[in-house]
Formats: structure tokens, sequence, C-alpha cells
């Protein structure tokens, strides 16, 4: 995980993850950075989908 990665996925950790809800939807593009391992399993944690 680079450096930029490292940083989202800190950022969706700290600061997105906390205020997801079940039933949110979680929209990505194909950018390298969205693509993080963990990523979904994260999302679906919290109750959300990842589209």
């Amino acid at each position: 995980m680079g450096p930029s990665t490292a940083t989202y996925f800190a950022c969706l950790r700290h600061v997105l993850e906390p205020t997801l809800r079940v039933g949110d939807v979680v929209v990505l593009d194909n950018f390298p950075t969205h693509k993080v391992a963990g990523l979904a399993k994260l999302i679906a944690a919290r109750g959300a989908r990842l589209r």
C-alpha cells in the first residue's frame, strides 16, 4: 500500500466509516486508490453497500 493509498484508507476508516448507516451507498470510481484491499469489508461491516 503506497503512501496516498494508506492516507485514503485512514481517511475512510476515521472519517467516513463512523458516519455510515445501514442502507447507505458508497460510490467509487476506477481511481487506483479506490481499490484498497479491505475497503469492501469495511463498508459492508457498517451495513452500507459499495457501488
